[in-house]
């Protein structure tokens, strides 16, 4: 309760250290308090605290004493005080548009009232309130009342600006800044809450991603793909009215926590009816885009799933739609339930194929047709889990990029990949072949990376041209950081060749933009040369495009001797695949680097 005041003085102090200790949340009723005490001081027959609403040319009602039901949240002496720069005194009779009406209903007060008030002014700011004294019938405000009145109108304006930054800080701290949802860490709350133990009904969320944002932001620019998750979580939103908890969880995911008792068919349903309203074309950036979803299902259970269970869930469902390619509809099943606890089990262990050395390093020879001769080999590294055997890295590098350990890995593997060059030169083999490495631009656009492949280089006497770097073409467009990157290891002496050439978006543009000096045209064109004229025309196109721009050239997934005479034919001279060979370990390969030629691709010994 607000103490008695014998002074002044009191008041003030204890008005101002109520008002500025008292938590943001219970400001309101704190202020009610307040206004108690002053009116008490005072001996006033009504106290108002308005906070201005500039919008409505009104102010709202944050506190009044005594409690009245038929005051309104709207103050018509708002035009009369708004502009106020220190207290004013106001005299009120019956006639005075309705606000004495709705001072004195159920009172004995006269006809007229005296009211003093002061503007709310925070340091540096204009009004954004103001304080009422009231007394019925005539009263003299004395200079002293209305000096005491200036200095607690201006503990309640401190007041109202700690608050108004407080809440400011917190709805920062809960809402995304582009779309104005929610956050990951409310999401992150509202889950718990929902799965708490006590808690009764399971709960269903959804996670919705554009298929097209990174082409959208590699393309048309980061701006653009703001554009289009700002589209559709306004779209979303629409859909979704108050009827569920909307987020936004990362970049590229919009979240959705259906209300009420959760369940995979329900909440299949309901994604398919979103999903059916939110495709179509939509305008970005002046572009005409069609805008395709995969949306990702999974429904937690209170006591049994944890807010990261369930998130976890929808999230590695969402990443199994877009390995297929997107514009789906998946729920969490028993199936996904493997293949996410084989996921976890990666990520948990991943830091072993790091300090336990289990890395191994694969080879995969490229060789000239014309000759047969050895020109390069493409490193392939390996793990060797504890547990699960030998696993290929498209099975652990996505985790490792997913949970930021990419970067030490592609180290790892530039060290071993150089440490075995080193050891095959210092034999006399190897003297004139390239080592490609395969990396992606998340190895490489870190800190500092360059100057590792430099000292690494140094520290095994290996020149630059001796290695050269390979990216997946998708990757590299769609990362806009990776120009500069790519640059700076180009100026140390490098190669860089660019994988998977003719799958990609920008393929054609990045010839030109990008610092490359090797194609390796994908597998996927290297198929049945001699009778699909269109994967011959793509061969010649891209071999014609490579002598243009002074790129050598290779082929990938080569596997039949036509295909190999075709390409040939068309001007690529240089392969990899099943019919070359196979990947092969160190020990084979070293086998292999001690013959001068793999004879049976060498095209002028094979009578076809």
């Amino acid at each position: 309760m607000f103490s008695h005041h014998n002074t002044l003085g009191e008041l003030i102090a204890d008005t101002a250290q109520k008002l500025h200790s008292g938590a943001t949340d219970g400001l309101d009723a704190l202020s009610k308090e307040v206004l108690a005490g002053i009116g008490r001081f005072f001996a006033l027959d009504a106290a108002f605290l308005w906070h201005n609403k500039h919008n409505l040319g009104a102010t709202e009602l944050i506190a009044q004493w005594p409690a009245r039901k038929c005051v309104s949240d709207s103050d018509p002496a708002f035009a009369l005080a708004e502009d106020l720069d220190e207290p004013a005194v106001l005299r009120l009779t019956a006639q005075s548009e309705g606000f004495h009406a709705r001072i004195t209903p159920g009172t004995s007060a006269p006809d007229i009232l005296s009211i003093a008030v002061a503007p709310l002014i925070p340091p540096g700011g204009g009004a954004v309130g103001n304080l009422e004294l009231i007394r019925y019938g005539h009263h003299e405000w004395l200079a002293k009342d209305l000096d005491a009145l200036t200095m607690l109108a201006a503990v309640f304006a401190h007041a109202k600006l700690r608050t108004d930054r407080e809440r400011e800080m917190k709805r920062l701290s809960e809402q995304d800044s582009l779309t104005g949802l929610w956050n990951r860490r409310k999401l992150i709350q509202h889950l718990e809450l929902r799965l708490s133990h006590g808690a009764l009904d399971p709960v269903a969320i959804l996670y919705i991603s554009p298929d097209r944002l990174r082409t959208v932001n590699a393309v048309l620019g980061h701006a653009a793909g703001d554009q289009l998750m700002t589209h559709l979580s306004n779209q979303v939103r629409a859909q979704m009215g108050d009827s569920a908890f909307i987020a936004r969880p990362s970049d590229d995911e919009i979240a959705v926590v259906l209300d009420g008792p959760g369940s995979h068919r329900h909440a299949e349903a309901f994604a398919q009816q979103l999903r059916d309203k939110l495709r179509g074309r939509i305008i970005v950036e002046t572009e005409r885009i069609h805008s395709t979803m995969s949306i990702a299902v999974a429904v937690g259970f209170p006591g049994r799933h944890s807010a990261s269970d369930l998130m976890s869930h929808v999230s590695h469902t969402l990443s199994t739609i877009r390995a297929a390619g997107g514009n789906h509809i998946a729920t969490f099943n028993d199936d996904l339930a493997e293949t996410f606890y084989e996921r976890t089990d990666i990520e948990l262990k991943l830091h072993r194929a790091i300090e336990d050395e289990e890395l191994v390093l694969f080879f995969q020879p490229e060789a000239d047709l014309r000759t047969g001769a050895i020109v390069a080999l493409e490193s392939l590294a390996q793990w060797n889990h504890p547990t699960r055997g030998q696993l290929p890295p498209e099975q652990f590098m996505p985790v490792a990029e997913a949970t930021n350990q990419a970067a030490i890995l592609g180290r790892r593997i530039l060290w071993l990949c150089c440490e075995q060059l080193h050891d095959w030169r210092s034999k006399h083999l190897a003297q004139s072949i390239i080592m490609r490495i395969k990396l992606s631009p998340a190895q490489v656009l870190t800190e500092n990376f360059v100057t590792y492949l430099m000292r690494t280089l140094d520290h095994f006497q290996l020149p630059a041209h001796a290695l050269s770097l390979e990216f997946p073409e998708s990757d590299v467009f769609y990362e806009s950081s990776a120009s500069a990157t790519l640059r700076d290891l180009k100026a140390t002496g490098v190669g860089l060749t660019l994988a998977d050439f003719g799958t990609g978006y920008g393929s054609l543009a990045g010839l030109k933009s990008l610092p490359f000096d090797t194609l390796k045209i994908d597998e996927s064109f290297v198929q049945f040369l001699p009778d699909d004229d269109g994967n011959a025309a793509i061969i010649a196109l891209i071999s014609t495009l490579s002598q243009e721009f002074e790129l050598d050239l290779v082929a990938s997934g080569l596997q039949h001797y036509a295909d190999a005479e075709a390409l040939v034919g068309l001007g690529c001279g240089q392969a990899q695949g099943p019919l070359v060979s196979a990947p092969l370990d160190v020990d084979a390969t070293t086998t292999l680097l001690e013959q001068p030629l793999i004879p049976h691709v060498k095209l002028g010994t094979n009578g076809n």
